[in-house]
């Protein structure tokens, strides 16, 4: 009875002095958000913080299916992302949607397959102007730390890549392709999924 759960909705860590969440008055969240949470009780340390992210999907996604696992990255209303080669990481909302066994569709309405905080800034130097982006992706845990996800069946790492080959590789698969060779002669490449972002 004398615990206190003490929420923020701006990405920041609640303290004692943030919002106190009332069982009796609901949350309203209206757009995408993260709540941010954790337990305070007199005379304790507070208690871990806990994330969930809510996301508002477009009428026009709702229904959309695709073969590929589609992919979330949501950086909370903040717009497009900073082309600055020296730019640093944004906060964001990474979500992976893998096709189901019943149809062999992915949707955006099912339970991701992975869902985390993350990080995301644009990646490369010549590709920066292009209207496809390729973005650096870090999984991070609740304090903006690495945290290692085996996303798409891939080995677990923090650190990504979402390559947009755009002008490079009109065919969008070159890359993937010669890759794929390679592992499959037994000699080392990165692995690749083709996914809609």
């Amino acid at each position: 009875p004398d615990e206190v759960i003490h929420y923020s909705l701006d990405l920041t860590v609640p303290t004692a002095g943030s919002l106190v969440f009332d069982p009796a008055s609901p949350i309203s969240i209206t757009t995408t958000t993260q709540v941010r949470a954790r337990v305070f009780t007199v005379g304790k340390l507070p208690s871990p913080v806990v994330s969930q992210t809510f996301v508002k999907l477009a009428a026009n996604v709702l229904n959309f299916r695709s073969q590929l696992p589609l992919m979330i990255i949501d950086n909370f209303g903040d717009g497009p992302y900073d082309t600055n080669e020296a730019s640093d990481f944004e906060n964001a909302y990474w979500a992976i949607f893998e096709p189901q066994d019943s149809d062999a569709l992915s949707s955006l309405i099912n339970k991701p397959d992975l869902q985390t905080r993350a990080g995301v800034r644009v990646r490369g130097r010549g590709s920066r102007k292009s209207q496809k982006n390729s973005f650096a992706l870090e999984a991070w845990d609740e304090k903006d730390q690495d945290k290692d996800v085996s996303p798409l069946g891939m080995l677990a790492d923090s650190d990504w890549i979402l390559s947009g080959p755009d002008a490079f590789d009109p065919s969008l698969m070159r890359n993937a392709f010669s890759y794929k060779l390679m592992n499959q002669m037994g000699r080392y490449a990165v692995r690749t999924r083709f996914v809609e972002v």
